[in-house]
């Protein structure tokens, strides 16, 4: 027997759909070419894959009042090949933060972190 969805449960991924369209569009209007957007819910772990000049980004899109961040997610995005910047696009009523961080400052800290606990 199929259960009924609650009210909640078909408005989170219709937002989410909406968010992902808002930041894409936001994107194309800022000079990123989109290469890979998936316009229906998926399971993958980033949501556009975009370039501006020689800059390869993957993109996670969060909406909502209190977006959840799937820290498993972004952990598989620092490990994705001929990738350089890493954004985290918010969208709030039509308005769109990027916040970005390049693999280098990642790799860096990785680095850090084994150079730390072999000294040890």
């Amino acid at each position: 027997m199929k259960r009924d969805q609650t009210e909640r449960q078909k408005r989170v991924p219709k937002q989410g759909n909406l968010g992902e369209r808002v930041a894409k569009e936001w994107l194309e209007e800022r000079g990123f070419t989109i290469e890979e957007w998936f316009s229906k819910a998926h399971t993958g772990f980033y949501d556009i894959k975009a370039s501006k000049g020689k800059e390869k980004w993957i993109i996670e899109v969060k909406t909502g009042l209190n977006p959840k961040l799937n820290v498993n997610n972004l952990l598989k995005m620092t490990d994705e090949k001929n990738i350089n910047k890493i954004g985290l696009a918010i969208v709030a009523k039509e308005e769109v933060i990027l916040l970005e961080i390049g693999k280098q400052q990642i790799a860096a800290m990785r680095a850090w972190k084994k150079r730390k606990a072999a000294s040890k």
